[in-house]
């Protein structure tokens, strides 16, 4: 069709030369907003690309575009992320590499470098203090969690899929960049932002993956908080707490008890609270004994 024309022609005139110097000659200063222009129109049309052209031509850019998102420096970072736009940009940078390098043979190193590439400009999002970068970085894990489904890997198996990412690796890299601590950290007086939470939290006790210690930590970033915060993370764990096993019950029962020990009479209100709506919606009984 005239799509393929069209790309033919590009080539022909030397297009295909140019795009490739514009990335790697010394001379030319790249931003997220140029590197941005000159992918997306081919990974939006990546399948229409000859696997010799996506060879010569995008592999070189493959592998230089995250040397250049790694070399990044932080005020340059959060300059490029500070919008809502810039930031889901650098997702879509990514995405438009893998779609590239899934038509490469032999490209299980590029996907999965890419893979671990998307993870840590997440990263990078989260830790920056825009709260509009950090619901970016979380919207961002949420597109990820579903692809992590064993009905989606398997009913959607296409080589540019994120396959390479499986729930226990994404479960490590949680835990090895304490990722909890983070987002635990600041902005749980916007219920927004605790809303997306609780997916990523869902996500990981229905692995198995959410520890006493985790557990802990989302009782704890409410004490001795602000009266938001108190409330968004106490409706967080009610809406938790019917996915909890007993063992993670218990605890959190016992955090109870612990809190009441050295609660105010406000404090208190709120605790009580708390336990009449795991009460009210205790629909089978399973807390009555508590």
């Amino acid at each position: 069709g005239w799509l393929v024309d069209f790309i033919n022609r590009f080539g022909d005139l030397g297009g295909f030369d140019k795009l490739l110097t514009r990335f790697t000659s010394p001379e030319n200063k790249l931003t997220i907003s140029i590197v941005i222009a000159l992918l997306k129109p081919w990974g939006l049309c990546y399948e229409y690309l000859t696997q010799s052209t996506i060879k010569k031509y995008f592999a070189p850019i493959i592998e230089f575009v995250p040397q250049y998102l790694n070399q990044l420096a932080e005020n340059e970072f959060k300059v490029e992320a500070k919008t809502e736009s810039k930031s889901d940009t650098l997702s879509a940078v990514i995405k438009w590499l893998r779609h590239l390098a899934s038509r490469l043979p032999d490209n299980d190193k590029a996907c999965r470098d890419l893979d671990e590439l998307r993870l840590k400009m997440i990263l990078r999002l989260l830790q920056t203090n825009s709260f509009s970068s950090k619901m970016n970085a979380l919207n961002e894990l949420h597109k990820l969690i579903p692809s992590l489904s064993p009905i989606h890997r398997s009913t959607i198996n296409r080589l540019d899929d994120n396959e390479g990412l499986t729930p226990e690796k994404f479960i490590k890299w949680i835990q090895d960049h304490e990722i909890l601590d983070i987002v635990l950290r600041d902005c749980l007086h916007q219920p927004q932002y605790v809303e997306k939470l609780e997916r990523i939290l869902r996500f990981m006790i229905k692995e198995q993956a959410l520890s006493r210690n985790d557990l802990a930590k989302i009782w704890n970033s409410s004490c001795g908080k602000h009266e938001a915060i108190e409330k968004n993370v106490h409706d967080l764990l009610a809406k938790l707490a019917w996915d909890f096993s007993p063992e993670q019950l218990e605890q959190l029962f016992d955090c109870f008890r612990e809190s009441w020990t050295k609660a105010s009479k406000k404090q208190r209100e709120k605790l009580l609270e708390l336990i009449r709506r795991l009460a009210e919606d205790d629909k089978e009984g399973l807390m009555a004994n508590k």
